[in-house]
């Protein structure tokens, strides 16, 4: 079967990082929701005419100290489970 649920969702995403020298780092991260029986992008089964509907962020990596993000994302408790319990790092971290 092939559809689009709120467990096994589909999503395209972008991330990457950029060096600015002195031990800070640019980051970035695009992700939006894809519907693989209808091709629609953008589109999840809550609904969304965003793009990027899922975390859309820039930051400011800053070495040990740590990473300051502004923009769409994931709550601190979430994303912390996340990369917890992402054993294979999947995921990765912005």
């Amino acid at each position: 079967e092939l559809s689009n649920s709120q467990l096994f969702n589909s999503y395209l995403g972008f991330r990457g990082t950029e060096d600015l020298g002195g031990g800070m780092t640019a980051v970035f991260r695009l992700e939006g929701g894809v519907a693989p029986d209808t091709g629609v992008v953008g589109a999840t089964v809550a609904g969304s005419s965003r793009f990027f509907n899922r975390q859309s962020l820039v930051g400011l990596g800053m070495g040990k100290s740590g990473t300051v993000t502004l923009g769409r994302q994931f709550h601190a408790g979430i994303d912390r489970a996340i990369q917890t319990l992402d054993v294979y790092n999947l995921a990765g971290s912005s």
